[in-house]
């Protein structure tokens, strides 16, 4: 016999992150802008598994006494009586 399970874990997480910059100064416009974007994926799984062996064995018992005494009183009546069958004549 044999038993298995098993369990899978998945989990995602994502991060996003972004920057804008802009200024002017004499005259001059400046603009600085960035992002970042992370992404995570964890998978976890296990498998458990086991294998069973079982042995059966079944005797058969010696039959108890009043059992015993019980068979040899059935098979005495059913025992033949000596003296034949006598035939009715007409």
């Amino acid at each position: 016999m044999s038993v298995s399970t098993s369990e899978s874990t998945t989990s995602t997480s994502e991060r996003e992150m972004s920057l804008s910059l802009s200024d002017s100064f004499w005259g001059i416009r400046a603009s600085f802008s960035g992002s970042v974007k992370s992404s995570e994926e964890r998978i976890r799984s296990s498998d458990q598994s086991a294998t069973y062996t079982v042995h059966v064995e079944a005797t058969q018992q010696d039959p108890v006494e009043g059992m015993s005494k019980l068979m040899d009183i059935l098979s005495s009546t059913i025992t033949p009586i000596p003296g034949g069958i006598k035939s009715a004549s007409a």
